[in-house]
């Protein structure tokens, strides 16, 4: 008796708790809700009532969700840890470690939109996956008859659609010509040949480039050199490919970014450009600029930042790359190539450092010992491919610890 009382006070309580939530009005627990982070809200928050789970399948909120969503650091090994990643986060203003290892039987490649895309080779056959770490659902990709490599694949997010497309550059086995390869996740799921018009971009100059994904568009950075004589003056163009309209566009450089140390990085759902002189000599005091593309079809950019470089800075003692751009653009990421000498041979290391675009500051964070180390944003997301059908891609398994995951085995 006293087990049954006990089980029927469970009962009220549980119906009392419910009913107080879906008293609330709707919009505004959307609002609530969508400002919580993604793996909460898929693991905790959706099981509570059937009210919160109705409104978290709905679009409006994975999208609000979504742009609420802290970007964090990924940190891929291709070669030594293939199957490992590290996820780093700004708390407290310090990068610091998010949860245990990332852990994958594939390879991740690139990461947008909060759904990461993969590769692995079975019986030399490749194939490709994208899988969401938060809703822990993957999807195999129907295979590709060309040949893709790590650099050709890419995964983008379309803001205004809400689509995820995969584009992979694939040289046909038989002739050697290069074509893109387009594919809408959930939409017909079958790859359709896509071939540029524009003299200059076309896949066979992409190919072995990686793409920056930037707000449904995919740009590629292709540097010229003049070889016919001095001084040899280099060009930088850009290929972008809009996945709105599926349509191919020839950009350049702001002109004085030709002379300077330049790098393409995404910054939010635009391209930035980041230019200064890396030189170890002179006292003078060099400046860098920050450049955002406004728009696309017009090849109009702005300067949104400048700050100088006094002689101490890591900027101006070694080759340095931004990598990543953090905390609605104001922490940038950069990595630093350093060369360390024995009596045996030369070692090659890294050092990442975290740059203040605001105040000019500057500290390291991590060493990076590996040159086959790559470095991706992602955000999560509870973008879900419950549309398709996961049973015909074979087993999915899942498995999770400390809060995040802690193994995904695709098929």
């Amino acid at each position: 008796m006293a087990g049954r009382r006990s089980k029927r006070r469970r009962r009220r309580r549980k119906t009392k708790q419910h009913k107080h939530v879906v008293d609330l009005p709707n919009d505004i627990i959307l609002n609530i809700l969508s400002r919580l982070p993604a793996h909460f809200l898929h693991r905790r928050a959706r099981p509570v009532c059937k009210t919160w789970a109705d409104l978290m399948h709905l679009p409006l909120f994975k999208e609000t969700n979504f742009l609420h969503s802290k970007p964090v650091l990924l940190v891929l090994d291709h070669v030594c840890n293939p199957n490992e990643a590290c996820f780093f986060e700004m708390r407290e203003g310090k990068l610091q470690i998010k949860g245990p290892k990332l852990e994958l039987p594939g390879i991740i490649l690139r990461s947008s939109g909060g759904v990461l895309l993969l590769t692995k080779y079975i019986n030399k056959k490749q194939l490709f996956y994208v899988a969401n770490p938060v809703t822990m659902q993957a999807v195999e990709l129907p295979k590709l008859s060309a040949l893709v490599s790590w650099s050709g694949a890419s995964i983008a997010y379309l803001p205004r659609t809400g689509e995820l497309k995969v584009v992979c550059i694939g040289e046909d086995r038989d002739n050697g010509i290069c074509h893109w390869y387009i594919l809408t996740i959930g939409s017909n799921m079958s790859w359709r040949q896509f071939d540029s018009t524009v003299p200059g971009c076309g896949p066979e100059v992409c190919y072995k480039t990686k793409s920056i994904s930037a707000g449904g568009v995919l740009y590629w950075r292709i540097v010229s050199l003049n070889r016919t004589s001095p001084p040899f003056v280099k060009s930088i163009r850009i290929a972008a490919l809009d996945l709105g309209d599926e349509s191919l566009h020839h950009l350049w450089v702001p002109e004085e970014c030709n002379e300077e140390h330049c790098e393409l990085l995404k910054m939010g759902n635009s391209l930035g450009c980041i230019s200064w002189r890396s030189t170890a000599t002179g006292g003078r005091t060099e400046t860098m600029k920050i450049w955002l593309l406004k728009d696309l079809r017009r090849n109009e950019w702005a300067i949104t930042h400048r700050f100088d470089l006094d002689e101490s800075h890591p900027l101006r003692m070694a080759v340095s790359v931004p990598a990543a751009c953090l905390e609605n653009h104001q922490i940038l990421i950069f990595r630093l190539l350093r060369y360390q000498y024995d009596s045996t041979a030369q070692k090659h290391f890294d050092l990442l450092f975290e740059l203040n675009w605001k105040t000019g500051k500057w500290k390291y964070f991590m060493n990076i010992v590996s040159m086959s180390q790559v470095i991706e944003v992602h955000t999560d997301s509870l973008f879900s491919f419950s549309s398709l059908s996961l049973k015909q891609f074979g087993g999915v398994v899942f498995s999770s610890e400390g809060g995040l995951i802690g193994s995904l085995e695709l098929g």
